[in-house]
């Protein structure tokens, strides 16, 4: 099977053989490792639900659950291991904490490293998103 593998498929793609499908082999001869520009749906979806103001682990839940398309979910644990590793990668910072009905709730917020990161995948996605486009009227064209 060659191209995107769903979630139902039997093929699963890391985000590194995602990327070379999509680059070609120009992206062979880089680092194994994906850059932090080149995420995966669930980090790009939380970078996103942080971009305008800070959040709780379940807020950032939520948001990315009420953008996500095809009733894609996340999970609680997803999120919070994102939230360690995007906080590691200084993409995004401990913002405070309060406590609610009992229950310390930790807030989140973008860095401006984040930022710059979730805007230039923000525009990776413009651009294959474009081309995606462009095709599907060359097709119609036919």
């Amino acid at each position: 099977m060659h191209g995107f593998a769903g979630p139902h498929s039997q093929v699963r793609y890391t985000d590194h053989q995602f990327i070379m499908q999509m680059h070609g082999s120009d992206c062979a001869e880089r680092d194994d490792r994906v850059t932090s520009t080149e995420f995966r749906a669930p980090t790009f979806l939380i970078l996103a639900a942080l971009a305008s103001e800070p959040q709780h682990g379940y807020g950032i839940k939520q948001i990315v659950d009420a953008h996500a398309h095809d009733g894609y979910r996340v999970g609680t644990g997803t999120v919070y291991a994102a939230l360690e590793r995007l906080e590691s990668e200084g993409l995004v910072a401990h913002a405070g904490a309060e406590v609610v009905n009992g229950r310390r709730r930790s807030y989140y917020e973008l860095t401006d490293s984040g930022a710059t990161a979730l805007a230039e995948q923000a525009q990776k996605l413009r651009e294959v998103a474009a081309m995606a486009e462009g095709r599907l009227q060359a097709r119609q064209g036919r």
